[in-house]
C-alpha cells in the first residue's frame, strides 16, 4: 500500500513538474555520409559510428530558437498561410479550367458556324466556252462518274446512251424522242433520244 502511495505520488510530481516547466527540447537531426557514399540521416547523435563523428552535419528544426509557445504561433501561422495559399491555387486552377472549357466551347461553336456559313463549292472544268460538272449518277445501285455539260437555261439532263446503258436504264422512246420522266434520287430526270 506504502509502495503504491509512492508511485502515485512519484507520478503526479512529475507530471505536475513537466507542466509547470516545459520542456524546451530543441529538435535536431543529424547527417553523415558512410564510406560507400550513402547518406544517412538520424536523429541521435549515439547513432552515427564513431569513425563518422567528426563528418557528423547537425540540422535543426525552423523555429527551434523559440520559446514553444512563439514556436507554436509561428508554426500555426505558416500552417494557415500555406492552407491560404493552396486554397488560392485551387481557386485559380477551378477558374482557369472553367475559362478553358469556355473557350473550347466558344470555338466548337465558331467551328459549325463556319461549317454552316462555308459554301459548298463543285470543282469544274471550262473548255473553251463550255463548262463540265463533275456528277455522279445512279441507278438501281450502280453508280458512275461522269463530267456534265452545265446548260442553265436547260430544263432537262440528258446522257449519251453508253451512260444510260452502263446504269441499266431501260430505252423507252415514247413519240416526239422523249422517254417518259424517271426518278433518280427523288429528283425528277427525264432522257431524250440523242442525235448524232
Amino acid at each position: 500500500m506504502v509502495f503504491k502511495k509512492r508511485y502515485f505520488y512519484g507520478c503526479l510530481i512529475a507530471v505536475l513538474l513537466v507542466w509547470i516547466y516545459p520542456l524546451d527540447l530543441a529538435a535536431e537531426f543529424y547527417k553523415y555520409v558512410d564510406k560507400d557514399g550513402q547518406t544517412f540521416y538520424v536523429d541521435d547523435l549515439s547513432k552515427v559510428p564513431p569513425e563518422y563523428l567528426d563528418q557528423v552535419n547537425v540540422y535543426k528544426e525552423k523555429y527551434d530558437h523559440l520559446p514553444a509557445e512563439q514556436r507554436k504561433t509561428r508554426i500555426e501561422q505558416e500552417q494557415q498561410q500555406q492552407q491560404a495559399l493552396e486554397a488560392e491555387q485551387l481557386r485559380r486552377m477551378e477558374l482557369e479550367l472553367q475559362q478553358a472549357a469556355e473557350r473550347e466551347e466558344a470555338e466548337r461553336k465558331r467551328q459549325e458556324e463556319l461549317a454552316r456559313q462555308k459554301p459548298v463549292e463543285t470543282p469544274v472544268t471550262i473548255e473553251g466556252n463550255r463548262v463540265f460538272v463533275p456528277v455522279t449518277i445512279g441507278n438501281n445501285g450502280i453508280e458512275i462518274e461522269v463530267r456534265l455539260l452545265l446548260d442553265t437555261g436547260a430544263s432537262q439532263t440528258v446522257v449519251y446512251r453508253d451512260i444510260a446503258s452502263q446504269l441499266n436504264i431501260a430505252k423507252r422512246v415514247v413519240p416526239g424522242g422523249q422517254r417518259p420522266a424517271d426518278l433518280h434520287r427523288g429528283r425528277k430526270s427525264q432522257l431524250l433520244k440523242s442525235r448524232a
